[in-house]
């Protein structure tokens, strides 16, 4: 069962997520690293969130990792021209 509210409200946390985040670097780092170093770090991502010792914590790595896989999805949208 989907909870449309709920997943509004993730989407909106990323999207604040990734705006705070990129306020902080002249140039956002995940933006110009290859893709593949991405697909990296949201597999550290997963691993960390199926490691973690607190709900808390593993909410954390979660939201991470749908902010990196948000941006891995945007930049192959952008620079390779997939289509969604």
């Amino acid at each position: 069962m989907r909870n449309d509210d709920t997943i509004n409200e993730v989407l909106d946390n990323i999207r604040e997520l990734l705006t705070s985040k990129g306020e902080s670097y002249s140039e956002e780092p995940a933006y110009i690293v290859p893709i593949s170093d991405l697909h990296a770090q949201i597999h550290i991502k997963a691993l960390r969130a199926q490691q973690a010792i607190s709900i808390i914590q593993e909410a954390d790595e979660l939201r991470d990792l749908v902010a990196y896989s948000t941006i891995a999805l945007a930049r192959l949208i952008d620079e390779r021209g997939i289509q969604l």
